[in-house]
């Protein structure tokens, strides 16, 4: 009998094993959560935007600023910030550092630049030309080059001779900006880059009441100060668009 009830003991255990492997180990009872110190999953806040402007005091400084007050009451300024794809670009530190730059940004809505951001495979050519820091002038001789091994009956190039034909045309792209000193020095920055190979936020910096509003003069100290990238995400940005 009492080996009987060890075997049947051990099967019970098992048993219940299987159950808290199941169902996880230990089980809680409703209502018994705080007696038994229950583990409970631990859930981040989200952190929003507005936690990201009261947190940062460069922010809060630029909210409180003259440059701030003149910004707001720009009709032009208050035209560009409406724009999301617009501020979402400006929201970034790096992009908005290098359009502090005068004449960086009065490139952005450039024929060349856009024609080049404008296809991938220009834009293909675009970054290894800055990997490398090729000139305009090598790059246009790695125009040549394919030229005259194309005249050569070269096997690679009458295989895909289309590719072949996209390549030289983005080549040549892309040594028209890198000629212009101002457009070179945009796009030597990796977030002007980033930022412009997005269709939504080309289009919009190609805008000609975009490029004027981007070059105003009260756009153009706030671009210049700390914190500012932060702060066009605060509620006192959207107050005032709601209000223009």
């Amino acid at each position: 009998m009492t080996r009987k009830a060890m075997w049947a003991l051990a099967a019970a255990a098992a048993v219940v094993l299987v159950v808290f492997v199941a169902r996880g180990f230990p089980p809680v009872g409703r209502g018994t959560e705080g007696a038994i110190g229950a583990a409970k999953k631990y859930q981040a806040p989200q952190i929003t935007d507005k936690d990201v402007v009261l947190a940062d005091p460069e922010a809060q400084e630029f909210l409180q600023s003259e440059t701030f007050d003149r910004l707001i009451k720009d009709p032009q300024a208050l035209s560009l910030l409406s724009d999301a794809n617009v501020r979402g670009a400006l929201m970034d530190r790096e992009f908005v550092k290098s359009i502090q730059d005068e004449s960086i940004r009065a490139t952005l809505h450039s024929d060349a630049l856009m024609k080049v951001f404008g296809d991938a495979e220009a834009r293909t050519q675009l970054e290894d030309a800055i990997r490398m820091n090729l000139s305009a002038a090598a790059v246009r001789s790695a125009n040549a080059e394919a030229a005259v091994r194309a005249a050569k009956g070269d096997a690679a190039i009458k295989a895909n001779a289309e590719a072949a034909m996209r390549a030289t045309a983005a080549r040549a792209a892309v040594a028209r900006v890198l000629d212009d000193a101002a457009m070179r020095k945009a796009v030597e920055s990796s977030a002007i880059r980033s930022q412009m190979a997005k269709a939504e936020v080309r289009n919009a910096f190609g805008r000609a009441d975009v490029a004027a509003a981007l070059n105003s003069t009260a756009m153009a100290a706030a671009l210049s100060s700390r914190g500012f990238s932060s702060a066009i995400r605060s509620t006192r940005v959207d107050a005032a668009l709601a209000n223009r």
